[in-house]
């Protein structure tokens, strides 16, 4: 790092734990004070909370169909819930299964397929999982 952005990184982080972070300057560089102290950095900048949770502010998704990455700036993509049907009784069972679409598979036309398939094959589990816990 150049002086000016270890100089903004520090500010950076200064700001963010005011009250805990402090630096000394040994042969140019800055150094963290204290263990507790840095894995509240290492914490911060990992986007994780105390308990290991994931808090990133966007997680990205993978096109049910095509396993493609969804990127941040595809619009065309859409995800759907398809309700969970009890196949004694029909009755809608509270559960649903989310499919993302990629907005490539819906410019080349191929939406209605890719969720005709993807929903073949849910069901086609969740008959094999209902008849497993059967016997």
């Amino acid at each position: 790092l150049s002086r000016a952005s270890a100089r903004q990184f520090r500010t950076y982080l200064s700001n963010q734990f005011p009250l805990i972070f402090y630096s000394r300057k040994i042969n140019q560089h800055y150094s963290i004070a204290s263990r507790d102290v840095f894995l509240q950095v290492l914490t911060y900048l990992t986007m994780q909370n105390e308990r290991g949770d994931n808090v990133d502010l966007y997680v990205p998704r993978k096109c049910s169909y095509t396993s493609r990455l969804i990127e941040a700036k595809d619009h065309g993509s859409i995800q759907i819930n398809v309700a969970q049907v009890d196949p004694a009784t029909g009755i809608y069972s509270g559960e649903s299964t989310a499919f993302a679409l990629a907005g490539y598979i819906r410019n080349k036309s191929e939406g209605d397929m890719a969720l005709t398939v993807l929903v073949q094959e849910n069901d086609t589990s969740m008959a094999a999982a209902a008849a497993d816990t059967a016997m």
